[in-house]
């Protein structure tokens, strides 16, 4: 599903689930705009039992390729927020064969009449947990609780239509899905609104030689947001490479950080933590084992990293090595590895 993708729009950037979009002056953050009477009208378009009365308020099955339109909605609007469950992936009451995983099943989303979608990532990836794993989430734009009610509150406008399917891509079914989808209908929009976008990459493992290329994005935007999973192929710690923003076409980055733990915004290492703006969802095992998996988020709603022409977002993959994988003999800080990244 990764591509590169050429905007005019502002953008918004998720790490290999790369969310492009522009977050609404009015933000559900702000609380202060409440007291303003604003023009639009909310709407919704949920998964109720059509007859009003009965209670089958769901998708029963999403079967094995099928895709299901969740939203056909006529512009100018502005989706506010996004609920949605289903069934778990191991055997229950629902399923003695247990069900379709959060890494199987593709939210897409089709703004304008676009061909392509701008929002193509697994549904779990989408809100903040890698590997098929279902986990809580406790951020501002993101919120997922106990790894069931899945939440989103990033503005999406468009134009003239929004378009959300799910398709299931996992050999099993997607059993009982629900969704309600807010959002309202606007006389119009101004003409700098930016488009909501994500896109979902990974490198399993990570290539030698290249740093692993978050985002690469052509025209003006702003990123803000990441949503990294890894697993290691190593034993110990992964997390010394630093992440590096090209901006409007130059060949040094004018932003370099310090280290992975550090652009998630933790320091020392990665424990699980839940922040509005940052946190570690996962963390499998001690870092020195080899397999740990780790879910991360940094969301970059305060400090957006704004472009004109371009954005090219990398981060190393670098960290401590057993000797046995070297030729160089170097083992400790700063020596390149091959993980799974997502």
């Amino acid at each position: 599903m990764a591509k590169r993708i050429n905007l005019n729009v502002i953008a918004l950037l998720l790490v290999s689930l790369m969310l492009f979009a522009g977050v609404s002056k009015t933000s559900a953050q702000d609380i202060d705009s409440l007291m303003k009477i604003q023009p639009g009208r909310a709407r919704a378009i949920t998964s109720t039992d059509p007859s009003f009365t009965g209670n089958s308020d769901r998708i029963k099955y999403v079967t094995s390729g099928e895709t299901r339109v969740l939203a056909d909605i006529k512009g100018p609007g502005v989706i506010r927020h996004i609920w949605l469950t289903f069934n778990e992936a191991r055997p229950n009451w629902l399923e003695s064969g247990g069900s379709a995983a959060p890494n199987e099943i593709v939210l897409r989303m089709f703004w304008d009449d676009a061909a392509e979608p701008a929002v193509e990532a697994p549904i779990g990836d989408f809100f903040g947990a890698g590997f098929g794993r279902r986990l809580e989430v406790k951020s501002v734009p993101v919120q997922v609780e106990g790894g069931d009610g899945y939440n989103c509150y990033w503005a999406m406008p468009f134009f003239k239509r929004g378009l959300i399917t799910v398709t299931n891509e996992g050999a099993k079914n997607v059993r009982s899905f629900y969704y309600h989808i807010d959002y309202t209908e606007e006389d119009s929009l101004p003409a700098e609104t930016a488009y909501f976008c994500a896109q979902y990459n990974q490198a399993f493992p990570e290539k030698l030689g290249r740093d692993y290329i978050i985002a690469d994005v052509q025209g003006q935007g702003h990123y803000v947001g990441t949503v990294m999973s890894i697993r290691s192929r190593s034993p110990f710690w992964f997390g010394e490479g630093d992440a590096r923003f090209y901006i409007d076409g130059e060949t040094k980055p004018s932003i370099q950080g310090t280290g992975t733990e550090d652009y998630f915004l933790m320091a020392w290492g990665l424990n699980p933590t839940s922040f509005p703006y940052y946190g570690c969802t996962y963390m499998s095992s001690d870092f020195e084992d080899l397999g740990t998996e780790y879910c991360l988020y940094r969301w970059h709603i305060i400090d957006p990293v704004r472009f004109r022409k371009s954005l090219r977002f990398e981060i190393e993959h670098t960290g401590w090595i057993t000797s046995d994988e070297t030729e160089s003999g170097k083992t400790e800080g700063h020596v390149e590895r091959e993980d799974d990244i997502a």
